[in-house]
C-alpha cells in the first residue's frame, strides 16, 4: 500500500509540473506575441524609430524566461528565436522593412508553434514521440 501511495504522489506532481509549465510557456509566449505584433504594425508603417524599443522589450520578455525554457523546450526552437530577434534588431536598425516583416512573421509563427505545443491534445501527446523517432 505504501508503494501505491508514493507512486500515486510522483504521477500527481509530475503532472502539476506539466500543468503549471505548459501554462507559464503559453502566457510568456502570449506576451512576447503581443509586443512582436505591435513591432510589426510599426514597421509596416517604417516607423523604425518606434519598433526598437519595443523589439527590445519583447526580446527582454523571452530572455527573463529563457533559463526555465532550456527545461521545458527543445533547445533548437528556443535557438531559433534568438537568430530571429538578433536579425530583427538588425533589420530594424538599417530599416530593411522586407526582411524585417519576413523575419518578425516567421518569429511569431515559430513562437505560436511553440505555445500550441505546449497544450495538452492528442497530437502533441501521441504524435511527438513518433516525429522524434523518424
Amino acid at each position: 500500500m505504501r508503494h501505491c501511495i508514493i507512486a500515486l504522489v510522483i504521477l500527481a506532481l509530475s503532472l502539476s509540473f506539466c500543468i503549471v509549465s505548459s501554462n507559464a510557456v503559453r502566457a510568456a509566449c502570449s506576451e512576447t506575441l503581443q509586443l512582436l505584433q505591435k513591432a510589426q504594425h510599426k514597421a509596416y508603417a517604417e516607423d523604425f524609430s518606434a519598433v526598437q524599443p519595443i523589439l527590445r522589450e519583447a526580446e527582454r520578455q523571452w530572455k527573463d524566461h529563457e533559463r526555465f525554457f532550456g527545461v521545458v523546450l527543445r533547445h533548437d526552437e528556443a535557438d531559433d528565436v534568438m537568430k530571429d530577434f538578433a536579425a530583427l534588431r538588425q533589420y530594424a536598425v538599417t530599416h530593411d522593412t522586407d526582411e524585417y516583416l519576413a523575419t518578425g512573421a516567421s518569429l511569431m509563427a515559430t513562437i505560436e508553434h511553440i505555445s500550441s505545443m505546449s497544450r495538452a491534445s492528442y497530437h502533441n501527446i501521441l504524435l511527438a514521440p513518433a516525429r522524434r523517432c523518424l
